[in-house]
């Protein structure tokens, strides 16, 4: 590891040390000094379940901004914390994915996925503003809203789960649309669904993956194949075959060496999910 990511790594656990209770507790339980440490190996992994049983003492002291919260049973979800500047940073992050797909000024975004503590569309919604871009926030609404907001604003691009995209192009098969690309997220995809969407419907697809816990972290390019992994922020490990994901700037609840869960593989910069 660079020694530029080697410092970052060391101000991140050395910040959730000094901020936040789960880590004080963990990193003295187990004898790291985390002033002296010298590889990520050396510490724990932190998994769903620890987060799930610790949320409060993840939460830093650091002056917060919003919360988000997983789906999952009502007495143990999975909620974090963000600061202004974590959210913003995740907003630079979804604008470098947008500028990925081939968004511009000219386009009309409309963001079909959750909004609220739920939901990841405030990201996008962000992200079209600073890069000048209409955005028409519906959200995750019934179908009939979904088809009446595209024949009134004519969006070039959805924001959208694979899934809602296909039901959706189902109903309005017999009509024409100006849609021209759909950014997904929320659920993995195998290897036929982009080359069916596009020769069904002349629709380009772009995939985008993160999680409600780290947001934005890898998507494709336009005429690329593979998703790219977000550059500068993380540090990405594969161990035992499952993704563990390490934010160098969330700070509200900081995530270090956190699994994931999902099967995958790295190559260089490029992040591939195993279907299992």
């Amino acid at each position: 590891m660079e020694k530029n990511r080697i410092d970052n790594l060391k101000e991140i656990v050395q910040f959730a040390y000094e901020h936040t209770a789960f880590y004080k507790k963990l990193y003295d339980h187990i004898g790291i000094d985390v002033y002296k440490f010298n590889s990520i190996e050396e510490l724990p992994i932190i998994t769903p379940q620890d987060l799930e049983e610790n949320s409060k003492d993840f939460r830093s002291d650091e002056k917060l901004y919003k919360a988000v919260m997983t789906s999952g049973t009502v007495s143990s979800p999975k909620i974090l914390y963000r600061t202004q500047a974590d959210f913003e940073k995740s907003v630079e992050n979804e604008c470098i994915f947008l500028k990925w797909a081939g968004v511009n000024e000219n386009d009309v975004v409309c963001i079909i996925q959750p909004f609220g503590i739920n939901g990841y569309g405030e990201l996008t919604l962000e992200a079209c503003k600073k890069l000048g871009v209409f955005a028409i926030p519906l959200g995750d609404v019934d179908d009939d809203i979904v088809i009446a907001g595209i024949k009134s604003f004519s969006p070039t691009i959805l924001d959208i789960s694979p899934s809602r995209l296909i039901d959706i192009l189902e109903k309005m098969k017999s009509e024409k649309n100006s849609i021209r690309l759909a950014m997904i997220a929320g659920e993995q995809i195998n290897s036929n669904y982009k080359r069916e969407i596009k020769n069904r419907y002349n629709i380009n697809v772009i995939n985008q993956y993160g999680s409600t816990e780290l947001d934005c972290l890898a998507a494709e390019k336009i005429g690329q194949d593979g998703l790219h992994l977000v550059p500068n922020d993380f540090i990405f490990e594969v161990i035992r075959n499952q993704l563990v994901v390490t934010s160098l700037y969330h700070k509200g609840t900081p995530l270090i060496r956190y699994k994931i869960g999902d099967v995958a593989t790295i190559s260089g910069d490029i992040l591939s999910l195993i279907h299992i």
